[in-house]
């Protein structure tokens, strides 16, 4: 289980912190990037993909992110994190094999989080 490196994606630098500070006591090597751009150039020797849905206004978003990730030949495992699934949301990542999550800062979210990583890494 550890060792493996996932790449964070989260334009909102508290949220980012959050995320990246559960994986990294859970021994996960974390590669964090406030950027849609900069998870893209990570990817490479990544395990895991964690990326937000929404990078602010004009960007790319994360389903776009995800769209990309799956266009390459590497099958890379994805979760999509959200401040709200919306049923559109759960029919694209349904189609790209993408796992969707709602993100909250508590102690549920903290539990639900780390088992959808422990199912998208199959461990």
């Amino acid at each position: 289980m550890k060792n493996r490196r996932i790449v964070v994606g989260e334009d909102e630098h508290e949220m980012g912190e959050y995320l990246t500070g559960i994986l990294t006591e859970e021994g996960y090597n974390v590669d964090y990037s406030s950027t849609p751009e900069g998870v893209l150039r990570r990817i490479s020797e990544a395990d895991l993909v964690v990326t937000d849905q929404s990078y602010g206004a004009g960007k790319i978003r994360g389903t776009d992110v995800c769209r990309m990730i799956r266009s390459s030949s590497r099958k890379l495992p994805i979760i999509l994190a959200s401040s709200e699934v919306t049923d559109r949301m759960r029919r694209i990542c349904g189609g790209l094999e993408v796992t969707a999550i709602e993100k909250r800062m508590d102690e549920g979210f903290r539990a639900e989080f780390l088992r959808a990583v422990r199912e998208a890494l199959k461990i």
